[in-house]
């Protein structure tokens, strides 16, 4: 490692791969999107053009190694392996999401006393939610035990994927309150072309996000699911952050929430947060949220 040399098996290496090649991927496929296949297809050819067929192909060893380089990097811009966390002990420990400085956070960049604010809309939270349908994901043959990196605790964007929470939400468990749309924005949506949303695992992911638009949580949705996954959503980027808080605490603030069919959301809100997001739900590490 010292060597800027990055192992491509976690037990008895005998391929690595360098620092600068993980770098450059990563860049390229965030940037262009570019696939492991075509990447490693041009280090063979550079390597030989004539005789590119006789270049063995590490692509199964450099996804692995690429994977873990990729958990490594948030751990360090998240500053967890600074053991940042310790200094914010009301966040959720490991937690690799980008907080906003700018945003107010009791602990971090709020003063003491400000709870005795007489107006409260000084120390809002705005939160924005938003529905992407243009990044779905077509069901596909994939390895049943393979399992994300960083949803584990509730440390990444995603909450966890194979906790009670997914198996509610994507097996129907889940406790659904129907309600007649009222709202024309709603209707228009509900009546799409569903054929595009054929042979597809999800459908698309909605995001909560601040005022100063830092992404705090996201949530695949499934097509004719309702508010589920957005509830979800709202409650994993608010378990973020938690407080063993006093009473004096509870209304010394607003919180604002944008919806663009905030209309029809709010209206069974509390609910469905009252049947589906009991304690167990909610982040171990503190007692008020």
């Amino acid at each position: 490692m010292k060597a800027r040399l990055f192992p491509a098996s976690a037990k008895d290496p005998r391929t690595l791969i360098t620092f600068q090649a993980l770098d450059d991927y990563t860049e390229h496929h965030l940037a262009s999107k570019k696939s492991s296949y075509d990447y490693i297809g041009a280090l063979r050819r550079l390597s030989d053009g004539f005789s590119t067929e006789a270049i063995p192909d590490p692509r199964e060893q450099f996804l692995f190694a690429c994977r873990i380089w990729r958990k490594l990097r948030m751990d360090k811009h998240s500053g967890q392996v600074f053991d940042l966390g310790a200094e914010f002990p009301h966040r959720t420990p490991g937690s690799i999401i980008k907080y906003c400085v700018a945003c107010p956070e009791d602990g971090f960049n709020m003063e003491p006393g400000w709870e005795r604010t007489p107006d409260k809309h000084l120390n809002q939270e705005q939160w924005t939610l938003d529905g992407n349908f243009h990044l779905g994901q077509y069901t596909k043959n994939t390895d049943p035990n393979d399992i994300c990196l960083v949803t584990d605790n509730g440390i990444g964007y995603f909450p966890d994927q194979v906790g009670k929470l997914n198996i509610m939400l994507y097996t129907g468990q889940s406790d659904m309150i129907s309600q007649k749309s009222t709202c024309n924005y709603l209707k228009v949506v509900n009546n799409q072309n569903k054929k595009k949303f054929k042979n597809m695992r999800y459908s698309g992911v909605v995001n909560l996000a601040c005022l100063h638009c830092f992404i705090r949580s996201s949530m695949n949705l499934q097509k004719g699911k309702g508010f589920r996954f957005t509830d979800f959503a709202v409650q994993h980027g608010l378990s973020h952050t938690c407080f063993d808080r006093a009473s004096d605490f509870i209304g010394a603030s607003d919180s604002l929430l944008s919806y663009e069919c905030n209309c029809q959301y709010c209206v069974n809100l509390c609910k469905r947060f009252a049947k589906n997001l009991t304690d167990e739900f909610w982040s171990p590490y503190g007692s008020t949220h």
